[in-house]
């Protein structure tokens, strides 16, 4: 009967210490260590093998590949479960090049943006942030933005109606429907959004918010139709002048500046009513209006009011400094005849700021024999027009018994003679 002692094949004790004896210093020894018993226990273990062949008869003197390979089966599943195996250093593989992953960033939701809008602890710039990204996702941030005008504070709710403006067309429809709440506060910032989208859309529904009984509905209709500058509004704003209070009839003023052109005749209008308040209103917003009314304003220079020629004098004095030409002669008319003794200066100043060479003659009739106040606004503008044909009459007002006008006209000889 075939012998086979168990004993040979006992495996050996190879487990690891446990890490909390083994020092930092020792381990690689511990590992050498452990290669080097691996294969002094594999020597024995293929001696003993070999000499159960000999004594079983199955190996002569030198074992040979043919008595190898008449190994019985049994041993040779034995060798095969008992051998541990031999731990060979593998040649390293070349690794392909690892690129890093990409970083996938998520793109916060609208729910997150608009809490981080209406946050009170957060800062303006995180607000200003977060609303700028509701601006690029557009339509599905519209109702959101809707909500933080209604409940944020003053500051969020000018964040979220200008970001509304930005938006543009998808923000009107919804903003229009607002329009119809009861909350007149939140009424109100829809129509300063609309106002900002400039959308053409909302002319007819904020119209009627003109003639609304509070004043916060009247001043945001008002300011969003300057905003989109449609000539339907004009008719209804003037209307809304009669009877205003001051401040809103300055918004209904600089409303009807901002639509400007289509503004022009019924704004002019005004000026032919006896009432002093209307002409007064009247000539502001052609003031604003600026160049399309210039001849309305030159004409607001023979009203009988006082105010009303002055502020015609200063819109057409801003008109002539951007090089409109037609102002000059009215100005210069305003210098010498005007009854107003605090007009002429104006007039003086105003012509030095437009530079006209045809100011000249009339500046220097002016600075020989006029009220010291007006000789020394004379004595300003000839320094600012820069026409060297008044250095004489300069040098005599250099000499002039008031102080002012001996200043003003050394200044002006500084400027003419310079190289």
């Amino acid at each position: 009967m075939f012998y086979r002692p168990t004993c040979c094949f006992k495996r050996f004790n190879l487990e690891k210490p446990d890490s909390k004896n083994v020092t930092r210093t020792n381990k690689r020894h511990f590992k050498e260590d452990r290669l080097m018993s691996l294969k002094t226990n594999c020597e024995v273990f293929t001696g003993c093998v070999l000499m159960i062949l000999v004594l079983t008869g199955c190996a002569g003197g030198k074992a040979s590949k043919k008595t190898a390979a008449t190994l019985p089966p049994v041993i040779e599943k034995e060798i095969k479960q008992q051998t541990p195996p031999i731990i060979e250093k593998q040649a390293e593989k070349p690794q392909a090049e690892i690129k890093p992953k990409e970083k996938v960033v998520r793109e916060p939701s609208i729910d997150t943006l608009v809490n981080i809008l209406i946050d009170r602890k957060s800062w303006k710039d995180e607000r200003e942030r977060a609303a700028a990204e509701l601006v690029a996702r557009g339509k599905p941030a519209v109702k959101p933005l809707i909500m933080a005008m209604k409940e944020g504070d003053d500051l969020v709710q000018r964040i979220a109606i200008d970001a509304l403006g930005k938006i543009g067309g998808p923000a009107v429809e919804p903003l229009l429907a607002v329009l119809k709440n009861k909350d007149t506060y939140l009424k109100g910032n829809a129509a300063l959004a609309l106002g900002q989208t400039g959308d053409v859309r909302a002319v007819e529904p904020l119209i009627p918010l003109l003639k609304s009984p509070e004043g916060w509905l009247r001043e945001t209709a008002a300011t969003a139709l300057g905003e989109i500058g449609d000539a339907r509004a004009v008719e209804p704003l003037i209307a809304g002048l009669n009877g205003e209070k001051a401040y809103l009839q300055e918004i209904i003023i600089d409303a009807l500046g901002k639509i400007g052109g289509p503004a022009v005749k019924p704004v002019s209008g005004l000026m032919r009513v006896d009432n002093v308040m209307f002409r007064l209103v009247a000539v502001k917003a052609l003031g604003k209006i600026g160049e399309p009314a210039t001849e309305q304003l030159i004409e607001a220079l023979n009203d009988k009011n006082n105010n009303i020629r002055s502020i015609a004098l200063k819109a057409l004095g801003e008109i002539g400094a951007s090089g409109n030409p037609k102002v000059v002669d009215p100005v210069i008319q305003v210098l010498l005849s005007d009854r107003d003794k605090y007009l002429r200066p104006k007039a003086a100043t105003i012509l030095g700021l437009i530079g006209d060479k045809r100011a000249v003659t009339p500046l220097l009739i002016t600075l020989e024999n006029d009220l010291k106040h007006v000789r020394t606004a004379a004595a300003e503008a000839l320094g600012e027009i820069g026409d060297r044909s008044a250095v004489e009459a300069l040098k005599r007002a250099a000499g002039d018994d008031d102080t002012g006008v001996r200043l003003k006209a050394r200044e002006a000889l500084g400027k003419l003679e310079k190289p």
